[in-house]
């Protein structure tokens, strides 16, 4: 019986690994530029309308806060605003971190945006916290 039981594990390690290697790396440039694209587009909804800027928030956070609220949360953008990429990072295999520089005129600065990868898209994850951040890092959010 423990034989039977050993072989079981055995094969359920053996296909457990051989489906773990079926994950694209995060690097693949498809899944890149997928996410370059959702960052402008939501950049540019930030600043034309935020109802679609809406659509690019995290499903859950969606689900927590509804439109009504997230508009109270998420400051309109300036029109003529340009949101450029300075860096990438990958923290994770599912998480973005974009360094970005928001152009509007002469003035300029530097913030981060927090994307998560789900069932194939790109997800922008806004700041909600109620409390002054706690640090240098969480002060680069939004």
């Amino acid at each position: 019986m423990k034989s039977a039981i050993s072989f079981v594990l055995v094969i359920w390690t053996i296909i457990a690994a051989g489906c773990a290697n079926l994950h694209t790396p995060i690097t693949n440039q498809d899944k890149q530029k997928l996410l370059e694209k959702r960052f402008q587009g939501y950049w540019d909804a930030r600043a034309t309308n935020l109802k679609e800027a809406y659509q690019y928030e995290l499903p859950y956070q969606r689900y927590i806060n509804d439109f009504s609220l997230y508009k109270k949360l998420v400051v309109k953008t300036k029109k003529g605003t340009k949101a450029q990429i300075v860096k990438i990072e990958y923290p994770h295999l599912n998480i973005a971190i974009i360094q970005r520089r928001m152009i509007f005129g002469k003035k300029q600065s530097l913030r981060k945006d927090k994307w998560i990868y789900v069932d194939g898209q790109w997800y922008h994850r806004y700041y909600q916290s109620v409390l002054p951040p706690s640090n240098m890092e969480e002060a680069q959010f939004q």
